[in-house]
């Protein structure tokens, strides 16, 4: 598993990485036996879903039945929305499609449920009308889930591994506030002692409890996970990498239609400027890209041009740039 991340594109997150595919490997050897829930914290964009889709891209984990949603969307009972037992009747409608036969007859799969924006309900509060906490319910009922000891219909929680993702901006504020606080100079003049435990569990685990995150929480997660944001040049490879980068997939898109994508270099420095500029991480350079083309694609297939060229002027409403020589026949 790691290293199909590593092949498939994902930079950086080496910690990350490992405690996923070693926690999801316990999992699947011991037949759900042995599940660690993990929560990953991070900037949006750092990862944490592709993570999650590049496990269920895995041959080896073809008869896992994998459930990616929305944690935010959650609601207790009789409130608009979907309520926990409403979340798992989908999970259920989706592993019927994997149940096979086995001893004791037609048998439901194991399963990885990914909860995403879990920071929107284990880190806030949410009053109704009545002066209830409607996240503070969720959240007790996820515990159950969380805790394998519920059952859903059929759905036994103990055979599932739920990987939970936050972004939890209220987090990378306060330790930009520290930051400035301390000055510059404080990851140099930091002592061992700090600099070793800057992003481990534990300090995570408080880091959390102070903004509101209960202990009963924190308790029932074993692996609780910094995702770094990412750096310039790990976005860099994210944009221009052959294989798996941006630009890459959708020249072999081009190519396999019979088409050339070309692009100058002072583009790629562009769309980093304002990546950065914008905080938008890896899931932000496919949207900036297919913003850029706009109608271009579509032009070039009606009037038969082969080649579309991509230029920083671009930015700044100028038109791309099609070889001079249309085809010889008309694209349809």
């Amino acid at each position: 598993m790691k290293e199909h991340f590593d092949s498939s594109g994902m930079r950086g997150q080496e910690e990350a990485k490992k405690i996923v595919a070693m926690s999801v490997h316990k999992f699947v050897i011991s037949e759900g036996k042995d599940r660690n829930p993990i929560l990953l914290e991070g900037p949006t964009g750092s990862g944490k879903t592709f993570m999650f889709q590049l496990l269920e891209e895995m041959p080896e984990l073809k008869d896992l039945c994998f459930f990616n949603y929305c944690a935010s969307d959650m609601t207790p009972n009789g409130f608009s929305g979907d309520d926990i037992s409403n979340v798992f009747s989908k999970y259920e409608r989706m592993a019927r499609q994997k149940m096979k036969k086995g001893e004791n007859g037609l048998q439901m799969p194991l399963g990885i449920i990914f909860l995403d924006e879990m920071d929107k309900i284990i880190g806030m509060s949410n009053t109704d009308s009545n002066g209830e906490d409607c996240n503070a319910i969720v959240t007790a009922q996820l515990l159950t889930a969380i805790a394998g000891t519920q059952n859903y219909g059929s759905v036994d929680t103990s055979k599932i591994l739920f990987i939970m993702a936050g972004a939890f901006e209220e987090l990378e504020n306060s330790r930009k506030k520290k930051r400035e606080e301390h000055g510059i100079g404080f990851a140099v003049n930091a002592s061992a002692k700090e600099k070793e435990n800057s992003m481990t569990g534990y300090d995570l685990r408080e880091e959390l409890e102070e903004i509101g995150v209960s202990k009963q929480f924190l308790g029932r997660v074993p692996y609780i996970v910094h995702m770094d944001r990412l750096s310039r040049a790990q976005l860099r490879q994210i944009l221009v990498d052959k294989e798996h980068g941006v630009f890459g997939k959708k020249q072999k898109w081009f190519k396999r239609n019979g088409k050339t994508l070309t692009y100058d270099e002072d583009l790629v420095e562009e769309i980093l400027d304002r990546m950065e500029e914008h905080d938008m991480g890896a899931r932000g350079a496919a949207a900036m890209l297919e913003t850029l083309i706009g109608t271009a694609e579509y032009d070039m297939f009606a009037n038969g041009y082969k080649n579309l060229h991509l230029h920083k002027g671009m930015f700044f409403r100028e038109e791309p740039v099609f070889d001079e020589q249309k085809g010889k026949s008309r694209d349809k």
